[in-house]
């Protein structure tokens, strides 16, 4: 590629066929680059999601995420935040878009809408693996707790807790707005 004259980089270099192969490998442009985000590091200023993108590429130059990789990271991601008992939005914030573009540049967390989707296969994974755990068990406590839900219903949930591990929700009951007393 022929070099472009002092001082004209950046504005020429949209006219070349790959500008973010070329900027990425342009000193120049890294320089100045390199000067405006110290400028807006020390002011505190956090960029926008397609910004840290840009940054990042210019970095370390573009890189593809196969769709199976990008499937394995929204799986380990919504299996966290499930698991983990955390909102599904968790990751839909400026900041968190910024810190995983930091990380894995092309990648974008999964969105609530992909949570939902992954969350039966996910559930089925957990409960065969809480399954195996009690079965190997040679003794478990099985555990009843009651309470009212937001209509009034009393709700009964089942919890399974094996030695030395935790308690599992194992199933609950919703045994609607019959009164309960000892005779039933």
């Amino acid at each position: 590629m022929p070099s472009l004259p002092e001082g004209f980089c950046s504005d020429l270099c949209w006219e070349i066929g790959r500008p973010k192969e070329h900027l990425a490998a342009c000193v120049k442009w890294q320089s100045k680059q390199q000067q405006e985000r110290q400028a807006r590091d020390d002011a505190g200023y956090l960029p926008s999601y397609s910004e840290a993108t840009e940054k990042k590429i210019t970095e370390v130059g573009i890189q593809h995420i196969s769709r199976n990789e990008s499937h394995s990271f929204a799986y380990d991601a919504a299996a966290a935040i499930i698991a983990g008992g955390r909102p599904f939005s968790l990751f839909e914030g400026r900041r968190w878009h910024y810190f995983f573009t930091r990380i894995k540049p092309g990648w974008k967390p999964p969105s609530r809408a992909v949570i939902t989707r992954i969350l039966p296969e996910f559930y089925q994974e957990l409960h065969g693996e809480v399954f195996k755990l009690i079965s190997s068990s040679e003794w478990f406590n099985i555990v009843f707790d009651a309470s009212d839900n937001i209509s009034g219903h009393r709700i009964v949930n089942v919890s399974v807790q094996i030695p030395d591990g935790p308690a599992f929700c194992w199933k609950t009951f919703d045994t609607g707005d019959e009164q309960h007393t000892a005779a039933n």
